[in-house]
């Protein structure tokens, strides 16, 4: 049992790294702030429209990295966000349903880029996520969900099935496009990609860089234009 919770704790800690770091990517601009608000009562449905969605997962993990689960009340998330606490409850049913769709929607907004060039694609997206594991509000974020998940089996666990699987599945996906490649097999793939950059973002010292980045895709992948070099 002791192993099995370590691991759990471990893929958490891979998974909210890259999840925070997306977190706080840029949103791109909105004619107005109308345009996120929902008028409570009005609809029992939360917002079709993607920006919406993706502010409203904003505005949860922050709440978390503000104060822990024990902030994610439908209060407190309906009066960030303008959408009513009804539709909220007809939704989430708890905590851990707020955190882990929060978290899927974040991932649904930016998939692994597929031009055809798995190394390039790789290239470009460790790189925007090392980006913003630099920023300190990020790492809050990774800190908070990382405790949380190493007391909370329930929150673990929902995050494991519903959240780290599906995000790694979708990953696995867009590697085995092109399994010629890879320079390590796809079953270990996934983990020598995410987890040095977050080996890095949770311990003291510099943050995870373009250069380490980089270094991860040339380990994992065979890159085109230096092997025919």
């Amino acid at each position: 049992l002791g192993i099995h919770r370590s691991l759990v704790v471990g893929a958490i800690v891979a998974l909210a790294g890259a999840l925070v770091a997306l977190v706080f990517l840029p949103a791109r601009p909105r004619a107005t702030d109308e345009i996120d608000r929902i008028v409570e009562g009005a609809s029992l449905h939360l917002p079709k429209d993607p920006e919406r969605r993706l502010q409203l997962a904003r505005n949860a993990l922050e709440l978390l990295a503000e104060a822990g689960m024990s902030s994610l009340t439908y209060n407190a998330v309906a009066a960030r966000s303008g959408i009513g606490t009804a539709t909220l409850e007809r939704h989430w049913t708890s905590r851990v349903d707020a955190v882990t769709d929060a978290l899927a929607e974040v991932i649904a907004a930016h998939p692994v880029p597929d031009t055809g060039d798995l190394a390039a694609d790789l290239r470009s997206y460790l790189h925007s996520l090392t980006d913003q594991l630099a920023d300190p509000e990020a790492r809050r974020v990774l800190r908070v969900l990382t405790s949380e998940a190493g007391t909370d089996t329930e929150l673990a666990e929902a995050v494991r099935d519903r959240v780290l699987g599906p995000w790694a599945a979708a990953l696995r996906t867009r590697l085995a496009d092109d399994p010629t490649r890879l320079n390590v097999s796809l079953d270990h793939a996934f983990d020598q990609i995410m987890g040095p950059l977050y080996a890095r973002a949770l311990l003291a010292g510099p943050p995870p860089d373009h250069d380490l980045a980089d270094s991860i895709v040339a380990t994992v992948t065979t890159d085109v234009a230096s092997s025919g070099a």
